[in-house]
């Protein structure tokens, strides 16, 4: 069984890097939709869809109450879960799936990088993120396995940086992040998958703006 929600409220964040490389670069614009998916075995599964960069679930899963917040693309292909804040009420296993479909670029062999991190305060306990990228630009789609993340101490900070080369579009990003509640407890997780900027656009960046202070300083020559 499995319950199906809508939401629509618009939210922009994405990496000041990225954000000012949007800025110096034609890049295409992401309104795709998001899907969050959260599941306990045994337990009717919730589903929320959003047609903006927001999506968010708050309730009960199972055994666990969770609240969730992701999303993020906007003109970077990017997915985060922002917040999972989750709470077990006893042992059990939550799954957390964040994807995003209909993405455009970037073209060619791109540097993706994973990052989860987080704490919590059951014993016995562990997290767990995996990041995919799918050229079939399927929903929850797990074509080409980018990093698996797994933490068993608390709190955590991890990372990972993994090539895929994309030679078709659209295709889809998907996070999974499996907890592991050894009884009761709270955790509190951020995980997220986003393009490493490539040197060009680093550079095209940085001579922007070296161009910019000199056409100021040019200016105040002037005056």
């Amino acid at each position: 069984m499995s319950r199906k929600l809508f939401t629509g409220v618009a939210l922009a964040v994405g990496p000041l890097v990225w954000a000012s490389a949007a800025l110096l670069a034609t890049s295409s614009a992401y309104a795709n939709p998001f899907e969050l998916q959260l599941s306990e075995s045994g337990y009717p599964t919730e589903t929320v869809v959003s047609t903006t960069p927001l999506v968010s679930y708050t309730g009960t899963v199972g055994t666990f109450t969770a609240n969730i917040i992701g999303g993020t693309s906007t003109t970077i292909p990017s997915i985060d879960l922002t917040s999972s804040n989750v709470s077990s009420s006893t042992a059990g296993t939550l799954t957390i799936e964040l994807t995003e479909t209909g993405l455009l670029s970037p073209a060619g062999l791109t540097q993706w990088s994973t990052i989860f991190t987080g704490s919590w305060n059951a014993r016995g306990s562990s997290a767990q993120l995996q990041s995919f990228l799918d050229l079939t630009d399927a929903l929850f789609g797990t074509g080409i396995p980018l990093s698996t993340l797994p933490a068993s101490s608390t709190p955590f900070s991890l990372s990972d940086t993994e090539g895929a080369n994309i030679f078709t579009t659209p295709y889809s990003l998907t996070e999974i992040v499996t907890v592991t509640a050894g009884g009761y407890g709270q955790f509190s997780l951020d995980g997220m998958l986003q393009p490493v900027p490539e040197p060009a656009s680093l550079t095209l960046l940085g001579s922007a703006l070296v161009g910019l202070g000199w056409l100021g300083r040019r200016r105040r020559k002037q005056v």
